[in-house]
């Protein structure tokens, strides 16, 4: 195969199709575990709040996030591009401000809510995508790329 700019002439469409195989896997999965948890879907957009409490718990959550990046950014900023700290990069808080926030909603659900059953849907959805991330970098996106 050769190469032209450092991609081969079929990667848009492995990317195409390797996108589309796992987008169809999350919904059957999130449709599966629905439907044997018994729980209705919700809004693909949805902003659902439980109550006011956890409403102030996700925003004081965001807006730590968004201190804690804006603050490795300029950490990050004024070291050498090779010497920079990987827990301040952007993606690595992200996936740490989306393990704080689930775990967060999972347990209000728990323990105030009730419904015990979002709550483990929740867990894991959340344990699904860390289980596809840590796949997806110990294999080198599965051999694929």
């Amino acid at each position: 195969m050769s190469m032209m700019y450092g991609v081969y002439p079929y990667f848009i469409l492995q990317l195409i199709v390797t996108i589309t195989v796992i987008i169809a896997l999350w919904c059957s999965i999130t449709y599966l575990l629905r439907k044997w948890l018994n729980i209705s879907k919700e809004s693909l957009l949805s902003n659902h709040q439980l109550n006011n409490e956890y409403n102030h718990i996700n925003w004081s959550i965001r807006i730590l996030f968004l201190l804690i990046m804006i603050t490795g950014f300029v950490i990050n900023l004024e070291r050498d591009p090779f010497e920079r700290f990987k827990f301040l990069e952007p993606f690595f808080l992200l996936f740490i401000y989306l393990l704080v926030s689930q775990i967060t909603g999972a347990f209000i659900q728990w323990k105030y809510i009730g419904n015990r059953n979002v709550a483990i849907y929740i867990l894991s959805r959340l344990f699904l995508v860390i289980a596809f991330i840590i796949s997806f970098i110990i294999t080198n996106a599965w051999g694929l790329f």
